[in-house]
């Protein structure tokens, strides 16, 4: 396990991981069992993967890896399971089953570590208002669809006789064009 205190977690945009920490806060559960399953398959952005080991999700975190633990351990038990398909699909519960234990070592690491030094800037949960929920999602959004935001834009903006910015017009024939290549490609 890596030698890692809570304080050197948080160093780097302090900002942001706590907006990421308190969205993880208020995030819905099944949403944050798949950040933690995206977490142990090593598919999860830095900032959120800081922000899980956040102390204000730590309990959390750990609640969820012991269901996902027991969850894999009663699968593996059943004794109904045969066949060429059974060994394959236990070759990768058991890889599972070794990433929910390591994570789950991890967590308690971290759960004794913060009795013992307690951060000094948790995040402070605080309830969001409509507006400020509304205006995160919209944001989220945007961030995941961003070339059809922009090409969206574009057209209303020259529906309104209006124009993008030479910069936000690149971008979108920018994103447009990596998004034929996938297609291709696919």
């Amino acid at each position: 396990m890596p030698d890692i205190s809570l304080r050197d977690l948080f160093e780097a945009d302090r900002e942001n991981l706590l907006d990421v920490v308190d969205w993880l806060v208020h995030m819905p559960q099944d949403n944050f069992e798949k950040h933690v399953r995206r977490d142990l398959t090593g598919d999860l952005d830095p900032v959120a993967h800081q922000a899980l080991r956040h102390p204000d999700n730590l309990h959390r975190w750990n609640d969820t890896l012991t269901t996902m633990h027991k969850s894999v351990n009663q699968q593996l038990a059943d004794p109904g399971r045969r066949g060429k398909e059974y060994a394959e699909w236990r070759r990768r519960a058991i890889v599972f089953q070794t990433s929910v234990s390591t994570h789950r070592a991890e967590v308690k690491h971290l759960l004794r570590q913060q009795y013992v030094h307690p951060p000094e800037n948790r995040a402070k949960p605080k309830k969001m208002t409509r507006q400020e929920a509304g205006e995160r999602a919209i944001q989220r959004l945007v961030d995941a669809h961003r070339g059809e935001f922009l090409a969206l834009l574009a057209k209303k903006l020259e529906a309104d006789g209006l124009s993008l910015s030479e910069a936000a017009q690149q971008e979108v024939e920018r994103l447009a064009t990596d998004a034929r290549k996938e297609t291709a490609d696919a």
